[in-house]
Parts: C-alpha cells; sequence; structure tokens
C-alpha cells in the first residue's frame, strides 16, 4: 500500500506514535494526506490508515488523530475522506469504518462567506460504514453512530448510538469493543 503526502514547507505536522499502513480486504489503493499552508497534523498515539484515505488540511487548520490508547487499535479503515476546514479533533480508541466523510465546512461560500463550525469526535467513538460527518458535530465519549447515518448535531450524552438521517439516539449506555 502507498501513502502520498503533500506537506507545505509551512505545515506542523506532529507524530508522537506512528502511522501505520494496513489494507483492508483485497484492495492495495493508494492514501493520501495534504497539509496546506499552516495546516496542523497531530497524530498522539499509533494510528492506522487503511487503502483509498483522502485527507486535506486546509490553510492554518488543525486534524488531530488520538489513537490507540487502551483499545486494540485505532484508526480508519478504507475509503474515506477527511476534509478539515477549521479544526476536527477525532479522540483516542476510535474507529471509522470504510466510505465515512468527515468535514467541518460548507466548502462554498454562501453571499461570500464560507460556513465552518469544528468537529469533535470523542474517545472510543465507532463510526459505522457510510456515516456522513458534518460541520458542528460533536459526539462524546464511547458512542456508535450507525450505518449510514448522517450527524450534523452535538451530543453531549455518552455511550449513546445514533442512527439515521439526521441522526437521532435510539439507545443510551451503549457498550461496545473492538
Amino acid at each position: 500500500m502507498k501513502l502520498n503526502l503533500k506537506i507545505h514547507k509551512n505545515a506542523n505536522i506532529q507524530l508522537k506514535g506512528k502511522i501505520h499502513l494496513e489494507p483492508w480486504f483485497v484492495s492495495s489503493g493508494s492514501s493520501y494526506i495534504n497539509i496546506s499552508e499552516n495546516g496542523e497534523l497531530l497524530v498522539n498515539n499509533d494510528f492506522t490508515l487503511g487503502q483509498n484515505i483522502q485527507i486535506f488540511v486546509n490553510k492554518n487548520a488543525y486534524l488531530y488523530f488520538g489513537g490507540k490508547d487502551n483499545s486494540s487499535g485505532s484508526g480508519i479503515t478504507s475509503d474515506c475522506k477527511i476534509l478539515v476546514d477549521e479544526r476536527i479533533e477525532i479522540c483516542e480508541d476510535s474507529i471509522i469504518s470504510w466510505d465515512c466523510t468527515i468535514t467541518d465546512s460548507d466548502w462554498h461560500d454562501i453571499e461570500g462567506i464560507v460556513k465552518t463550525k469544528p468537529v469533535y469526535i470523542g474517545k472510543h467513538v465507532w463510526l459505522g460504514n457510510g456515516v456522513t460527518v458534518l460541520k458542528g458535530t460533536h459526539i462524546s465519549q464511547d458512542s456508535i453512530v450507525g450505518a449510514k447515518s448522517l450527524i450534523s448535531s452535538s451530543y453531549s450524552q455518552t455511550a449513546i448510538l445514533l442512527v439515521g438521517s439526521p441522526a437521532k439516539i435510539i439507545k443510551e449506555n451503549v457498550c461496545w469493543t473492538r
């Protein structure tokens, strides 16, 4: 598996762990990380990237991966996009299933204004297959977002199961392990 990097000379990358490249299934597609001018990427612990991952950190934007802390692993399976215009934090022991999109911006001007709001994904959160996380989302620790869900709200409760488009809490006090 191949990882293509495009890092601006004024970008800041801090690795306080390792990025592991691990293809899933039989595919061997390349993954991409593009960090623009004054963009920041912090990887706190070991973090796994699968194939066909596209990560874009815009000018002056910040992306945080908490990585593996207490779990058996933390990372992104495959075929996902993370697009950062301001700030996205994905905390420790979280896993992102295949075909997910996470963004903190509309990416197009509406009457001259690009709307951005930070995204926060807490510790030990599991995003199921095909989840879309939009600007302003806050998911608290120990939660699960079900497959194909669309999430764009703030949830302060921990250990919840969110499902649907738009996502709604359908179960509380969930417990999951990897």
